[in-house]
C-alpha cells in the first residue's frame, strides 16, 4: 500500500508529455495597462506557473533579492524598466517583450536572451502608404548615430523593394532632429519614423507632427501612441497578443524547444492604425478595403 501512495504521489508530480511544468518568473510593472494586458495573456498560455514580481509595489531591491533565492532558470520580462532589472541577475536566461532595442538594457549582462522584437519590417506599413498616397515617392528617416546601423539598413531596403527613394539625415541631436525635419518639404514626401531617442521624443515629435499637418507630409509611426497624435499610420500590435506569444515561447524554452539565445520572432498579429483626421486633413481618401482591414481611429 505504500509502495502504491509512493508511485501515484510521482506519477502525478510529473508533468505531462509535451507540459511546461517548470515555475517561471515574470518580471514587469502593472501600473501601465498594456503590462498588464500582456501579463494576463501569458498566464493564460503558458503551460506551467508564473511567479509574478510587480514593480508596481515591490521594491526593486525586493524583487532582485527573491529572483535570485528563487533560482527560476528563466525570467519574462516586459517592458523596459523589467528587463534593465532582470538583466542584473546573471544567471537565468531572459525572454522579453514590448521593449524598443532591448539590447540597450541589459548593461554589462552576458547572458542568453530572446523574445519578440517591436522594430518590424517597414514594408507592410509602405505598401499602405503606397495605396493612401499613391504620388509618395521619397521617404525620409531622421537618425542619429546611436541607433543600430543595422535598422536603418533594413528600412532602407524595404523602401527600394517597394520603389521608394530613402531620404537619409543623420544628425547629432535633439536640435539637428528638429532642424532636419524642418528641411523635408520639397525634399520629401513622406517620413518613416525610427525608434531612436534622439529623433523620436515627445519635443521632436510635437514639432514633426505640426510640420506633417502643415506641408501635407504623412508620418509613419512605430506605435499607436504616434497615430492617436497626428502620424497618419502605424503598423501596432496589441499588448494581449505580445503576451500571448511571450507564454507561448516561455513553454517552448522551457521544454526545450526553443532554444534560449534564438533569434529574436517578430509580433505574431500586427495591424495597421490609420488616422482618420490626418487622412482628411491631407487630403487623402481611405480606400474601402483598407476601412475593412485596418483599424482607423478617428479622434
Amino acid at each position: 500500500m505504500r509502495l502504491l501512495a509512493l508511485f501515484l504521489l510521482i506519477f502525478f508530480s510529473m508533468a505531462s508529455p509535451g507540459q511546461a511544468a517548470e515555475t517561471t518568473a515574470v518580471v514587469t510593472n502593472t501600473k501601465f495597462t498594456p503590462y498588464a494586458e500582456a501579463l494576463d495573456a501569458f498566464k493564460k498560455t503558458y503551460k506551467g506557473r508564473a511567479d509574478v514580481f510587480d514593480l508596481n509595489g515591490d521594491t526593486p531591491e525586493k524583487i532582485v533579492s527573491e529572483l535570485k533565492q528563487g533560482n527560476y532558470r528563466l525570467i519574462t520580462a516586459i517592458g523596459p524598466a523589467a528587463l534593465r532589472l532582470s538583466a542584473t541577475i546573471d544567471k537565468p536566461s531572459l525572454l522579453t517583450g514590448l521593449v524598443l532595442n532591448p539590447h540597450t538594457h541589459l548593461g554589462h549582462r552576458s547572458g542568453s536572451l530572446t523574445g519578440i522584437s517591436m522594430s518590424m519590417s517597414a514594408g507592410e506599413s509602405l505598401r499602405t502608404l503606397k495605396q493612401l498616397a499613391p504620388a509618395a515617392r521619397r521617404v525620409a528617416l531622421v537618425y542619429s548615430g546611436a541607433l543600430d546601423p543595422a535598422l536603418i539598413e533594413a528600412a532602407v531596403n524595404d523602401m527600394k523593394a517597394e520603389g521608394l527613394v530613402p531620404v537619409k539625415k543623420m544628425v547629432n541631436d535633439t536640435a539637428g532632429a528638429v532642424e532636419a525635419y524642418r528641411s523635408l518639404p520639397g525634399q520629401a514626401d513622406a517620413v518613416y519614423l525610427l525608434p531612436d531617442v534622439t529623433t523620436v521624443n515627445d519635443i521632436v515629435t510635437e514639432q514633426l507632427l505640426e510640420i506633417s499637418l502643415k506641408n501635407k507630409i504623412p508620418v509613419i509611426g512605430f506605435s499607436f501612441k504616434y497615430v492617436r497624435s497626428g502620424a497618419l499610420l502605424a503598423l501596432t500590435f496589441e499588448p494581449e497578443d505580445i503576451g500571448s506569444q511571450l507564454g507561448e515561447m516561455a513553454s517552448s524554452i522551457i521544454d526545450g524547444k526553443l532554444q534560449p539565445a534564438a533569434p529574436f520572432s517578430m509580433p505574431a498579429r500586427p495591424s495597421i492604425h490609420i488616422n482618420a483626421r490626418t487622412a482628411e486633413i491631407m487630403g487623402i481618401s481611405i480606400p474601402a478595403a483598407l476601412r475593412k482591414s485596418a483599424r482607423i481611429f478617428t479622434p
